[in-house]
This record gives C-alpha cells, sequence and structure tokens, in this order.
C-alpha cells in the first residue's frame, strides 16, 4: 500500500427552535488539504538529460491522491 497523507474534518451544530423541533445542521470534509503524494513520484533520474530531476507526468497516475470531498447537511428532528 502506497502512504497516504489524509486530514479529515467536521462541524456539526444542533440548534433548538422550540421544545420538540430541533435543526442539526452538518458539515464534513475528507482529506482538507488536499496533499500530492511525493513517495509515488517518479523523476526523470538520467544525469545526461536536461530535465534530470524533474517530475514526470506522463509516469504519474492520477490516482495516486485521493480528491477533497466535501459534504453539507441539514436535518429536522421533531
Amino acid at each position: 500500500m502506497k502512504p497516504q497523507v489524509f486530514v479529515d474534518f467536521s462541524l456539526g451544530k444542533t440548534i433548538s427552535v422550540w421544545e420538540k423541533l430541533k435543526v442539526d445542521f452538518r458539515a464534513t470534509a475528507t482529506n482538507v488539504f488536499n496533499h500530492y503524494n511525493w513517495l509515488t513520484t517518479r523523476f526523470n533520474a538520467n544525469a545526461f538529460d536536461p530535465n534530470f530531476g524533474t517530475v514526470q507526468p506522463q509516469f504519474n497516475s492520477s490516482l495516486d491522491t485521493v480528491p477533497r470531498v466535501i459534504q453539507l447537511g441539514v436535518r429536522v428532528l421533531w
């Protein structure tokens, strides 16, 4: 398994409108900082190439990093 750096974040707030009516607000974010996985990056290691040490994007998979996902939700409780 390739190592990943993830930071997930969640906020929630319940507001009481009346005695029996409540509204619940929620926000959840997965992979908040959306870090690039440098441990799976392929660099140009040919010392005689003018692009020595640069990243070779054609060999890097876009599946190496998980996208940032943000979800918002509202729930009414009575």
